[in-house]
């Protein structure tokens, strides 16, 4: 019955569009829907692709009507973004011009803005783009306001925080998921708890950082926020200015994949990951970044027994991207501890600081990326997915603690 309803409704316009077409009126004309809702799809698709822009002659060749989704996620990207494009606020009739041309399957007139992703982009291409979320005088006036507000008058630097949880999708997009899930817990296996941070987060407050928590919703508060360890998530001064500005100007990130991360990113800050998806590290092989991770370990659901790099390729689930087909392979993924947590805060730390790895340490990041390009090969994964030629960089104490992985 939808489909029908359908048919009759973009059979209506069929004529016309025909008629457009034969007068070459969208010769070169393309439309794009941006994903607005979140924050890490928004800025990584908007300014990859501006960056593209300047340096591909043939994205200049076409004509592209970009416009928001319903659901925006940060009003104050959005008014950088339009500092820099042309985006039509969401409206009924781009959105059914869409539909119409995927419905007929026309789309040579659909412009897909993925490929052209931040995350995609080279290393060389990333490091000489220019700094797009800029703040001028003003800007620096209303964030020192903020931080008079939360007893903290003096020059410091920060770190910015952040633990995933299913908090905001709930709470901002109650439906919107893909059509064969049935709702937004297919993100699950990423979810982490802050308490498993703390000691990290004193760790770096002993050494004179301030912590900010970040986020707009969360499912879990800190009771003892202070202006060391701020849980800016949960407080009253927590908005969309704030969000960006911190984000964007923090020394580095540390804390989750989410893609709040984007903003550092795109502010040429380092980010240090934790509880990193383990069917998502080939990815690190070719992306620009090169900072050091740690991620979840895999474990069999009924045993609880730990498996082993090459007992999770051997699986049909180690490049799954949701928890549905984790838990299909009886797999759940473990979270990284306090003190695995807090090992990895120090070597961030003394990377940032300009410190050389030993010898040692070196060698285990090695023995790790051979051996799972060597695996790789011989369960010839390489039919799914390609390596880069970047080296995996895991942390040496992580590896060090998880010996019985590498194997």
């Amino acid at each position: 019955m939808r489909k029908l309803i359908k048919l009759i409704i973009y059979s209506i316009s069929y004529p016309l569009f025909f008629t457009f077409l034969k007068l070459g009126i969208f010769k070169n004309f393309k439309i794009c829907k941006i994903s607005s809702q979140r924050i890490g799809h928004l800025p990584a698709d908007i300014f990859g692709y501006i960056i593209n822009y300047r340096i591909n002659p043939e994205l200049k060749k076409i004509n592209v009507i970009f416009f928001y989704d319903k659901v925006i996620c940060n009003q104050e990207l959005i008014k950088k973004i339009n500092q820099n494009l042309k985006i039509y606020r969401y409206n009924f009739l781009f959105d059914y011009i869409l539909n119409f041309l995927s419905f007929w399957n026309k789309r040579s007139y659909i412009f897909d803005i993925g490929p052209y992703s931040l995350m995609k982009l080279s290393e060389r291409i990333y490091l000489d783009s220019k700094q797009y979320l800029s703040f001028d005088k003003d800007d620096n006036k209303k964030i020192n306001i903020f931080f008079n507000q939360i007893g903290i008058n003096d020059t410091f630097k920060w770190i910015c925080f952040h633990n995933r949880d299913d908090a905001y999708l709930k709470k901002k997009l109650k439906s919107g998921w893909p059509n064969q899930f049935r709702d937004w817990s297919y993100h699950s296996h990423r979810d982490f708890s802050f308490e498993s941070m703390l000691d990290a987060a004193i760790y770096f407050s002993e050494k004179n950082f301030k912590i900010f928590r970040m986020g707009s919703h969360t499912s879990e508060i800190y009771n003892k926020s202070s202006n060391k360890v701020f849980d800016y998530v949960n407080s009253k001064y927590q908005n969309d200015f704030n969000d960006i500005y911190l984000l964007s100007n923090c020394e580095f990130y540390f804390g989750s994949d989410s893609g709040i991360n984007v903003l550092p990113i795109l502010s040429k800050k380092p980010i240090y990951i934790i509880n990193f998806s383990p069917t998502q590290i080939f990815n690190r092989t070719y992306e620009f970044i090169k900072t050091p991770f740690i991620f979840k370990r895999p474990k069999i659901k009924k045993t609880n027994k730990l498996l082993t790099l090459s007992e999770f390729m051997n699986t049909d689930c180690f490049f799954s991207t949701t928890s549905y087909d984790l838990e299909k392979c009886g797999i759940n993924l473990q979270n990284n501890n306090n003190l695995e947590i807090l090992n990895f805060a120090k070597e961030s730390l003394n990377e940032m600081q300009g410190k050389t790895l030993s010898k040692e340490d070196e060698e285990i990041q090695i023995e790790f990326d051979n051996l799972y390009r060597k695996l790789f090969i011989k369960f010839k994964l390489f039919q799914k997915n390609n390596l880069g030629k970047n080296k995996i960089r895991i942390s040496p104490s992580f590896l060090r603690s998880n010996q019985d992985f590498l194997k």
